[in-house]
């Protein structure tokens, strides 16, 4: 899959995380590498003002179909829940998760 045929699938995307967006670039002929960006408030520290926060870089290859690309992207959708879940998660009013900024 090339860039032209991913920011296809991503333009027809709604990632269902507010102020989320997806970015990406070609690495080679047949690999897009994305990743994830999100403009939100630190979980940490609430009162310091909202910033850019990215996930890890996904891979596209070329062997890829649309619906393996589709499916790659809804893992890095759902890593990022599932990251901003555990930072949110607390027993007795504290995270039993370490910080991971």
């Amino acid at each position: 899959m090339n860039t032209l045929q991913f920011a296809n699938i991503v333009g027809r995307t709604a990632l269902g995380i507010d102020h989320s967006w997806v970015e990406y670039l070609q690495v080679t002929d047949n690999a897009v590498h994305f990743r994830i960006g999100v403009t939100e408030r630190d979980n940490h520290n609430p009162t310091a003002p909202a910033k850019a926060w990215y996930g890890r870089w996904w891979v596209i290859d070329g062997t890829m179909n649309e619906q393996q690309a589709k499916n790659t992207l809804l893992a890095a959708v759902l890593a990022y829940v599932e990251h901003e879940a555990r930072e949110r998660f607390q027993i007795d009013g504290k995270s039993p998760y370490e910080n991971s900024h």
